[in-house]
C-alpha cells in the first residue's frame, strides 16, 4: 500500500492440548484438523456442531459466504490454575449456542478467549473470563452477503509507547503490547469483538487515508473499525511515604465506512505504588521500606493500564 502501513490479523487460540473430557462432558460433537508432517505445527481448529449450530475458531465455512448479525458472548472462569486457553474455549463455546439461535444464526466463527491482562489485585476489578465469537448466518451458493462488515468488529492497534516513559525499546514493545491487551479486553467488555492488530505505524491517520477497497486487505472483510489508543503525557510524583505514576491516554475509534474518527475519549490513570513500611534503626531513625513491587516499571505499568481501561469505559457500545 501507498501509506506504507502493514496490518494482519492474528488468529485466536493456541497450540493447546484438546480437553476431551471438557467437551464430553458438554455433549459436544468435535473434530480436530489434523497437523501437517512439515513445518511449524499450526493451532488446532475448534470445531463444534451443537443444536444445529457450528461453532468454530476459524473465519471460513467450507468456503461458503455468510453475513455477519452480531457478537455473541459468555462469561466463563478458569477451572483450575492448569487449564489453557484452549480447554477453555472447547468448555465455554457450548454457552454461545443460545445467543446465536436467537439472533437466527446457524455459525459462530472466529472462538476466541477474552483477553485477561491484570489480575483483580491489579486493577481493583477483574476482566471479565471467557469466550465470545461472532454469529453469521450462511448463504446459498452465489446469493451476495447484504453486509460484509461491521462496526462491531474491531481491529486493535498496539499503544506506541514513547522512550521518555520506558527507556528500554524491548521493555516498550513489551508494555505496547500488554496496553493492546487492555484495549482488547476493555472492547469486549462494551460489546465489540476485537481482533489483534499489527502495524508498523500504530497511528491511524494513515488508515483515515486508507481507499475503501484497501480495507479488507489490511484489515481483513469483516472489521469495521479501528480502536488506536495514544499515549498523552505522564507526572511522576514522591514522598518519603507514597510514590505514584499519573498518565494520560487518548483512546480513539475510526470507521471503515467513514474513514473518519467516530468517537474519542481522553482519561487518566493514577496509581499509589506503596504504603511504605515505617521502621526504625538500632539508632532510632525512622525510615521507609517501600513495597518490593512498587517499582517505577510497575508504576507506569499499572497506571497506563487504568488509563487505557478508563478511556475505552466510556465508548459508544457496539452496534
Amino acid at each position: 500500500m501507498g501509506n506504507g502501513m502493514h496490518v494482519t490479523r492474528a488468529r485466536p487460540g493456541r497450540s493447546d492440548r484438546l480437553a476431551l473430557r471438557a467437551a464430553a462432558v458438554s455433549g459436544l460433537l468435535l473434530v480436530l484438523a489434523t497437523p501437517g508432517t512439515a513445518g511449524q505445527r499450526q493451532p488446532e481448529k475448534i470445531l463444534l456442531h451443537k443444536k444445529g449450530v457450528l461453532v468454530t475458531s476459524e473465519w471460513a465455512i467450507d468456503g461458503r459466504e455468510f453475513e455477519l448479525l452480531g457478537r455473541v458472548s459468555a462469561r466463563c472462569r478458569s477451572i483450575s490454575l492448569t487449564e489453557s486457553d484452549r480447554d477453555l474455549a472447547i468448555r465455554c463455546s457450548g454457552s454461545l449456542i443460545s445467543p446465536a439461535l436467537a439472533l437466527g444464526a446457524d455459525a459462530v466463527v472466529g472462538l476466541h478467549v477474552l483477553p485477561t491482562p491484570f489480575t483483580e489485585s491489579d486493577l481493583s476489578s477483574k476482566f471479565a473470563s471467557g469466550v465470545s465469537g461472532i454469529a453469521v448466518r450462511t448463504l446459498e451458493p452465489g446469493q451476495p452477503a447484504s453486509k460484509r462488515r461491521a462496526r462491531f468488529v474491531v481491529a486493535v492497534l498496539p499503544l506506541d509507547v514513547p522512550d521518555t516513559l520506558v527507556a528500554s525499546a524491548k521493555a516498550r514493545e513489551q508494555l505496547g503490547r500488554l496496553m493492546q491487551d487492555v484495549a482488547m479486553a476493555s472492547a469486549e467488555e462494551r460489546g465489540y469483538y476485537a481482533e489483534r492488530a499489527e502495524s508498523a505505524d500504530t497511528d491511524d491517520s494513515p488508515l483515515a487515508a486508507m481507499p475503501d477497497s484497501a480495507w479488507p486487505r489490511a484489515l481483513g472483510p469483516w472489521t469495521g473499525a479501528v480502536l488506536s489508543t495514544r499515549f498523552v503525557m505522564a507526572n511522576g510524583s514522591s514522598s518519603l511515604m507514597r510514590g505514584k505514576q499519573e498518565v494520560t491516554v487518548e483512546a480513539r475509534l475510526l470507521s471503515a465506512d467513514s474513514a473518519r474518527v467516530i468517537w474519542s475519549r481522553m482519561a487518566e490513570g493514577h496509581f499509589a505504588s506503596w504504603k511504605a513500611n515505617t521502621q526504625i534503626s538500632p539508632l532510632g531513625v525512622v525510615y521507609a521500606v517501600p513495597d518490593p513491587h512498587g517499582t517505577r516499571a510497575a508504576r507506569v505499568e499499572i497506571s497506563l493500564g487504568r488509563a487505557v481501561r478508563n478511556a475505552i469505559s466510556r465508548a459508544p457500545p457496539a452496534e
